[in-house]
């Protein structure tokens, strides 16, 4: 993908106005998070890859040639979403015409998605009961108290696994009613304005997230007396280097401490905890607004779907029926 979402200055550009674009560059730049920066990029290099190996131009692209693209590459459906952004901001950025708004490429797109369709096995929910015997299967000590807040608060907060693995101690405050979770930022918040979650006190020791965290705190604290962290403020630490633990582990911790506490992992991803949590919050009669405000989703449309699909029994038709 092009390096420079703003044109490069030429060499006859003043160095002030050199420095400036220099800025400008920069900024656009932020204006993505870095892995929609590494999806564009991998997107981009594999159409010109394409390109070359077709011998045709892959900026500007000709429509009937990004058509062609798209109908010979074997994508799944909301990756075609993808590549075409990617697209689109390559040539948008260099000054050229969005090539995906062509007619020819409108109806391609459309024709695949008609023919392929575009549902896709989404992750499904953890659901409390399960959520339950996993927590119930975690031992005592480092692993098993990590483990246990980890997918706890990632429940309780209807979180992506960013917004989870990205948690330092900082960003928690304690009030009577339990714990405020400051995010700064998240996926649909690139601006950085941040927003808050709240963890409250949970009737049951098991499924607490205030003590359950407090647990794990404790663990931490008795591993800073003894030596120094190379990130002392990251919340969920690795338990071989130390160090924060990575996004990609949190589906990882899920389905192996599922597996453990014999839950089917089928289907069971990091984002299985926030389908979760809007699922269960929904059945326990929580408003839209309310999991809304909890899980940061800006698009109701997602949410529902969330809890249409975790209530497809509990609020079906057929389920009236005396049968």
């Amino acid at each position: 993908m092009p390096n420079d979402i703003a044109p490069p200055p030429t060499n006859n550009t003043p160095a002030l106005l050199i420095e400036a674009a220099h800025k400008a560059r920069e900024y656009a730049e932020a204006s993505l998070s870095d892995a929609t920066r590494r999806r564009y990029a991998s997107a981009w290099r594999g159409f010109v890859r394409w390109c070359i190996q077709h011998n045709a131009e892959s900026l500007p692209v000709a429509p009937e040639v990004l058509a062609a693209y798209f109908a010979d590459a074997t994508m799944r459906p909301q990756t075609l979403g993808v590549v075409s952004a990617a697209i689109r901001l390559a040539h948008t950025s260099q000054g050229h015409d969005d090539p995906t708004k062509a007619e020819a490429v409108r109806l391609t797109l459309r024709g695949i998605r008609r023919t392929h369709g575009v549902r896709t096995e989404g992750r499904r929910a953890l659901r409390l009961a399960e959520l339950r015997r996993i927590l119930q299967a975690c031992e005592d000590g480092f692993a098993g108290e990590r483990d246990a807040a980890l997918l706890l608060i990632g429940f309780v907060g209807g979180m992506r696994r960013s917004e989870l693995a990205s948690m330092d101690w900082s960003h928690l405050r304690e009030e009577a009613e339990g714990l405020v979770l400051t995010i700064p930022r998240s996926k649909t918040d690139q601006e950085g304005a941040g927003r808050t979650v709240a963890l409250p006190y949970g009737r049951s020791l098991l499924t607490c997230p205030v003590r359950t965290l407090k647990t794990w705190r404790t663990r931490v604290g008795a591993l800073l007396s003894t030596r120094v962290l190379p990130e002392p403020q990251a919340v969920w630490l690795s338990h071989k280097s130390l160090r924060r633990l990575p996004p990609s582990r949190i589906a990882t911790v899920l389905q192996d401490r599922a597996r453990g506490a014999g839950v089917d992992t089928s289907l069971l991803a990091a984002h299985s905890l926030r389908v979760g949590f809007a699922t269960e919050a929904a059945l326990a009669g929580a408003s839209e607004r309310a999991i809304a405000r909890q899980t940061g989703h800006r698009d109701v449309k997602t949410l529902r779907k969330y809890i249409r699909e975790g209530t497809v029994f509990s609020d079906n038709a057929a389920a009236k029926l005396d049968l």
